[in-house]
C-alpha cells in the first residue's frame, strides 16, 4: 500500500489514503465471506444412493441433484467424436439404459477430451455403480427424467 501512495502521490494518514485503505478492506471481507459461506454448502456430503423406482415416483424433488444409482446397463449407443474449441475432439459421449430391477432410466454420459473415454464405457449387460445429475424433462404424469454421468463405475459383466 506504501508504494501505491507514493506513486501517486497521496499522503499516508489524509482522507484519501483512508477511503483506499477502506475500499480495499470491504473487497477483502467481501471475499472472505463469500468463501466461507458457500464452500460449506458446496460440499453436502456423499450422493444419496437411490433406487429407480424411488426417483421416478419422487422426480419433482432429486431434479438437478446429485445420486447414486446401480444396475445393469443395455442400448448403448455411442456417439462419433465431434470438435470443441480447446479440445480437439469429445470423445465417449454415449446414451444407455439402466435398469436396477426396480425400473428403468436413460443416461447420458457427455464425454471427454480424452481419447481413452470410449474404452471406459459400460458395456451392454455391465453391472454399474454411477454418480449422476438427475433432470426432470418433463412435469407432466409420468414424469420423464434423464441421469447425466458424473462417475460410472464397472462393477462386473455379465
Amino acid at each position: 500500500m506504501l508504494s501505491y501512495l507514493k506513486v501517486f502521490g497521496i499522503v499516508r494518514g489524509s482522507s484519501v489514503a483512508k477511503s483506499i485503505w477502506r475500499a480495499r478492506m470491504s473487497r477483502i471481507l467481501l471475499l472472505t465471506v463469500i468463501v466461507t459461506t458457500s464452500v460449506p454448502a458446496a460440499y453436502a456430503g456423499p450422493p444419496e444412493q437411490i433406487s429407480i423406482e424411488t426417483l421416478l415416483a419422487q422426480a419433482p424433488s432429486y431434479d438437478l441433484h446429485v445420486v447414486t444409482l446401480y444396475g445393469v446397463t443395455s442400448d448403448l449407443q455411442i456417439f462419433p467424436p465431434f470438435p470443441v474449441p480447446k479440445c480437439g475432439l469429445v470423445q465417449g459421449r454415449a446414451t444407455f439404459t439402466l435398469d436396477d430391477g426396480t425400473g428403468s432410466i436413460k443416461v447420458e454420459a457427455l464425454g471427454t477430451c480424452f481419447r481413452q473415454a470410449v474404452d471406459t464405457l459400460p458395456k451392454d449387460g455391465s453391472l454399474v455403480r454411477m454418480t449422476a445429475t438427475i433432470h426432470l424433462l418433463d412435469t407432466n404424469l409420468p414424469f420423464r427424467v434423464q441421469a447425466v454421468a458424473d462417475t460410472i463405475q464397472g462393477l462386473e459383466s455379465r
